[in-house]
């Protein structure tokens, strides 16, 4: 709605990522009406395609175009754990599908597919129940990535293998009366930022088909997994000197020197990096309040990031008074 309640600006996307791109408009705005001349020049960028990976629509088509900086900053929100942090890496992505198949017959015949006596799959198979094993199965090796996969600066377990919808039913006819023939889960794959996606799909691919080899069915009816893309991971040196000068930035415009950790999500520095621009993460907000009901952005946290971009762009830049 646009509401301000309490502190809180309140509307779909005030913190992912509205209010960064207002940080960085006003950012701007503050130095020409403050007079001072840069030294260097400022591009702000405002692009399509960073939700579903199509950079090619946007930030690909940016730069291809020519427009190229020193060092770039993404205004994405850069909590949790901390607001307002600097952020000089994010993790990995990968989208993909699990796919399994059953055997459909009419469902009231269920007991012959699992009760003593019963014909089993000679019968009957209910590619749900088959695919929530398997969904079980990648649930365990999520919880071994919580112990065997650490960086220093992502909170524990933060590198995780998420289902994200599930289709499934008889073919045809979605009715329960019969038994489920297939079923599919799309799932976002978050991962260390030090993994191949190749690694990363050897060893889900690996896990899969072992903990299938204990189903009589699943055995000789693999599931399929089907790779659909790939957001690769960003990372600079903590100590790169834009990574610095935001430090500096926010300290000067807070009085208190900001955390420095891996950013929550996956963004666009990946593919600023590619093309050889350094990229930090910094913007308000809070990603635990993205995408879902009474998405809200703190005021006093948008007016600090405009302080402190505006700060780093005349430190970055050099000025001189108009």
């Amino acid at each position: 709605s646009g509401r301000i309640i309490d502190g809180k600006l309140f509307g779909r996307g005030s913190t992912d990522m509205k209010s960064g791109i207002v940080s960085m408009i006003k950012a701007v705005e503050a130095i020409t009406r403050t007079g001072y001349e840069l030294r260097g020049d400022v591009l702000i960028e405002s692009v399509v395609g960073e939700e579903n990976n199509n950079h090619e629509l946007g930030t690909d088509a940016v730069t291809e175009a020519g427009y190229r900086a020193d060092a770039a900053i993404i205004t994405e929100p850069t909590a949790p754990p901390h607001s307002l942090a600097i952020t000089p890496i994010t993790a990995g992505a990968i989208v993909m599908t699990l796919h399994v198949i059953g055997k459909p017959v009419h469902s009231m015949v269920r007991d012959e597919l699992f009760r003593a006596g019963g014909g089993g799959g000679t019968v009957g198979v209910s590619a749900i129940e088959k695919c929530i094993k398997v969904v079980q199965s990648l649930q365990e090796l999520e919880q071994q990535w919580g112990i065997t996969k650490s960086h220093p600066l992502f909170r524990p377990g933060h590198f995780t293998i998420h289902p994200g919808m599930i289709r499934g039913g008889p073919k045809g006819i979605l009715a329960p009366h019969m038994v489920s023939d297939f079923c599919s889960v799309d799932y976002l794959i978050t991962h260390h930022p030090n993994q191949s996606y190749q690694s990363v799909r050897r060893e889900i691919e690996e896990y899969v088909r072992i903990s299938s080899r204990l189903d009589p069915w699943l055995k000789e009816h693999p599931p399929r997994l089907e790779w659909k893309w790939n957001w690769p991971p960003a990372e600079i040196s903590p100590n790169h000197p834009m990574v610095r000068n935001l430090v500096n930035s926010h300290t000067q415009a807070t009085g208190m020197e900001p955390r420095v950790h891996g950013f929550s999500a996956v963004c666009d520095a990946a593919y600023l990096n590619k093309s050889g621009i350094p990229t930090v993460v910094y913007g308000p907000g809070d990603l635990r309040l993205a995408h879902g009901v009474n998405e809200y952005v703190e005021t006093s946290e948008i007016i600090t990031a405009t302080k402190t971009l505006a700060l780093a762009i005349l430190n970055w830049c050099g000025h001189t008074k108009a």
